[in-house]
């Protein structure tokens, strides 16, 4: 039973991060300001991840991912 709950708790918790998300995306009004929520929406998911485990490398990911992106995109810079 307490596993059950603890599913269910996980999962309305993850409901409610992804209505709160979803809402916010929504709203914006640009391109601009969705890359901001959709950053903070990544930072926010690195941020739980690492309070749950640590030692997870969730940062280094998101960095490696960032950095790459930058890299690619670059070239777009006069």
């Amino acid at each position: 039973m307490k596993a059950s709950t603890a599913s269910q708790q996980a999962q309305r918790s993850q409901q409610n991060m992804a209505d709160f998300w979803n809402a916010r995306q929504k709203a914006v009004s640009t391109e601009k300001e969705l890359a901001g929520v959709m950053f903070d929406y990544a930072r926010a998911v690195a941020c739980k991840i690492a309070e749950d485990d640590p030692a997870h490398p969730i940062w280094r990911d998101l960095a490696t991912l960032m950095s790459g992106w930058a890299t690619q995109n670059q070239r777009h810079i006069p």
